[in-house]
């Protein structure tokens, strides 16, 4: 007993050590094997919100070809610095893109931008009256934002451009946007849509079918995050 006590005293360190090594190798296979499993199946969550965050036929896009590999929804706020910048990035990329992916747009005001529900208002308006200077009119938003104004003014004066005034007015004065909006809000938070921008990419063009295989959910993606992903969703 004597001899054996010498031996773990005079030894120790060694074997303090290899058990260090020994709980530290447990871990390791723990963790990996726990980020293999991850990596081979879709978060459960994730599951049960896929039939309200794929593409549908009122969807509009901004760039659709039915031939297309892979599908981008991508919510956004026009009060959102990223959306704005990946938004413009995007714009240069169209021609590489087109053909290759979808891309939709999706309006997610958050409640830190007070201002962001009701720009999201006035461009369903612009879009109502026609679909197809919705993106001109997002576009010229993003590109003559004013961050400090303290309404909303300045982005009616840009739509006055692509709608009749009145009608224009008629259409923000009937509320029933914000309504909408206020729903869309909602729905947001009940699929875990909580930040912008956040994209959802689709592989097969799943609209209008609904057949498209799901890739992955990007939360609170850099415009440079986007710029990364639509350059390698041109190579594949």
């Amino acid at each position: 007993m004597l001899i054996s006590n010498n031996i773990i005293k005079n030894n120790y360190k060694y074997i303090l050590a290899g058990v260090a090594i020994t709980l530290f190798l447990l871990f390791l296979f723990n963790y990996f094997n726990g980020v293999s499993r991850s990596a081979n199946k879709v978060d459960m969550s994730t599951l049960g919100e896929l039939n309200a965050l794929a593409p549908t036929t009122t969807d509009t896009y901004k760039l659709y070809d039915e031939e297309a590999k892979y599908t981008v929804i991508n919510y956004f706020s026009l009060d959102c610095i990223h959306c704005r910048k990946a938004f413009l990035l995007e714009d240069k990329m169209l021609d590489d893109l087109r053909g290759k992916v979808n891309i939709i747009y999706r309006h997610n005001p958050l409640a830190s931008q007070p201002l962001s529900a009701s720009k999201a208002a006035i461009s369903l308006c612009v879009q109502d009256y026609d679909s197809h200077i919705y993106f001109d009119f997002i576009r010229e938003v993003f590109n003559k934002y004013d961050l400090y104004n303290i309404n909303n003014n300045w982005v009616k004066s840009i739509a006055y451009k692509y709608v009749n005034k009145i009608e224009l007015e008629k259409c923000i004065n009937e509320k029933r946007f914000e309504e909408i909006i206020s729903k869309t809000k909602l729905e947001n938070t009940i699929n875990n849509i909580i930040y912008t921008p956040i994209i959802i990419l689709f592989k097969n063009n799943p609209a209008p079918s609904g057949a498209g295989e799901y890739i992955k959910k990007y939360d609170g993606i850099t415009e440079s995050g986007v710029v990364n992903l639509y350059k390698w969703l041109i190579k594949n």
